[in-house]
């Protein structure tokens, strides 16, 4: 089973560091071993990937992962939750906070999956559906369906239980 090791920032800038100054990878492994005292070397692919982020972005941070710094850098950028909809979505809201996200999803012209993540994620407003049943009356609760034993391959009989 082959798994990644999460590499620290410091270790990542080492090796880069090292790969720089001597220009070989087993020497930049070397240097890695005897710094962080590791059992095995770095693979060389890894090595490559690490110096190469750094040549093209000038970092050796994850660019997937938003930083304080920087927004993320990869990844389809957001369409669905973007501040107008979101605006859109909070003032629909206010102006009409029982109406469904069917409903809403078609006046607001928002795929109604995206409708739903606004209102969970960015108002979190989880949804529910309201059900309306009929009250109970004691002439229900008279007849309660109760197996017997007679009846006991034919399913359940309604048994009137006013003895």
């Amino acid at each position: 089973m082959i798994f990644e090791i999460p590499w620290t920032t410091e270790q990542k800038i080492f090796i880069v560091e090292a790969y720089f100054r001597q220009n070989s990878i087993h020497a930049a492994q070397l240097q890695f071993k005897e710094q962080f005292g590791c059992s095995e070397f770095l693979v060389h692919s890894m090595i490559y990937r690490w110096v190469n982020k750094f040549r093209t972005h000038g970092t050796v941070h994850n660019l997937n992962c938003k930083d304080t710094n920087r927004q993320s850098h990869s990844g389809r950028p957001k369409s669905s939750r973007t501040p107008h909809n979101v605006a859109a979505a909070r003032d629909s809201v206010v102006h009409s906070p029982s109406k469904s996200v069917r409903r809403r999803s078609q006046e607001l012209g928002i795929n109604q999956k995206s409708v739903q993540k606004i209102l969970i994620a960015d108002r979190h407003m989880y949804l529910y559906s309201i059900q309306i049943k009929q009250k109970l009356t004691s002439d229900d609760m008279r007849m309660v369906p109760i197996p017997t034993l007679t009846n006991h391959w034919h399913g359940f009989s309604s048994v009137s239980l006013n003895d």
